[in-house]
């Protein structure tokens, strides 16, 4: 999975939208966790417990019907997406656990 991850962040960070830019993607011995800055936005903006939920549906779909991703739900990859602010302020992590979230699509 490392050679992986390090092919992946050779191409980082890019710009996923106008607002979010993946920053770098670090693997874990079952896990991969993918780094996101908003880039317009510091923590104190908004509440992101307002869009957790619409962003983790949008996530566990995106994770659970991808044929990109089905070695790593098959294999019970745990998957961290951690948001930073534009001044690098920790936002929120949102996890996805195939093994639960994607249940509903198999």
């Amino acid at each position: 999975m490392q050679e992986i991850v390090s092919d992946m962040n050779k191409d980082l960070p890019e710009m996923m939208d106008s607002d979010t830019r993946l920053d770098n993607v670090i693997a874990g011995e079952d896990s991969l966790t993918y780094n996101y800055t908003l880039i317009n936005y510091l923590k104190g903006d908004f509440e992101f417990n307002e869009i957790k939920n619409s962003l983790k549906e949008g996530i566990v779909k995106g994770i659970c019907t991808s044929s990109d991703m089905e070695i790593y739900v098959n294999n019970n990859t745990t998957f961290y997406y951690q948001y930073f602010d534009k001044d690098d302020n920790f936002i929120e992590t949102i996890s996805v656990f195939p093994y639960i979230d994607c249940s509903s699509y198999k």
